[in-house]
């Protein structure tokens, strides 16, 4: 309701602690695409860049399969998925995803990144130079006639 109402998506304070849960807002962001809202979507896509910046966590195994069980190939948060663990995550986090923790499509997705990435000769020392929450406003967003870009 507050998307609809205030056209802002609020991230509660977290505990130092924090796991890389992002099950709220995926399970929000999910809601707005079923119902076709590139408003809250884009809304949501926000959310989850700031509290991942905040935090400084990716998406855990969990999340990661609520993301992909629910959408489909070429999804705005199945790209945000990829990207953090190919340009967020650290080579620790990297080498301990165990496989069952996982969607096969994911790890997939990852993989094929990292090639592109190494085809385009792009440099890595344990992780990519871009990060995510700075490849600005729009890279994450979904647009059509109705939702132009908004940058």
């Amino acid at each position: 309701m507050q998307c609809v109402y205030l056209g802002s998506v609020t991230v509660p304070a977290l505990p130092e602690d924090y796991d890389g849960d992002f099950g709220g807002l995926f399970a929000l962001y999910l809601l707005a695409d079923k119902l076709n809202d590139a408003i809250t979507s884009n809304l949501v896509i926000d959310g989850i860049l700031r509290m991942s910046e905040e935090v400084r966590r990716v998406p855990n195994g969990v999340a990661i399969t609520q993301a992909y069980g629910s959408t489909v190939a070429g999804s705005s948060l199945r790209k945000l998925c990829r990207d953090y663990y190919v340009h967020e995550a650290t080579t620790e986090v990297l080498e301990n995803m165990h496989e069952d923790s996982f969607p096969f499509q994911f790890s997939q997705d990852v993989m094929l990144e990292f090639a592109r990435l190494a085809r385009n000769k792009t440099p890595y020392d344990g992780r990519v130079k871009v990060k995510c929450f700075d490849r600005g406003r729009c890279y994450y967003h979904r647009h059509d006639d109705e939702h132009p870009k908004c940058c």
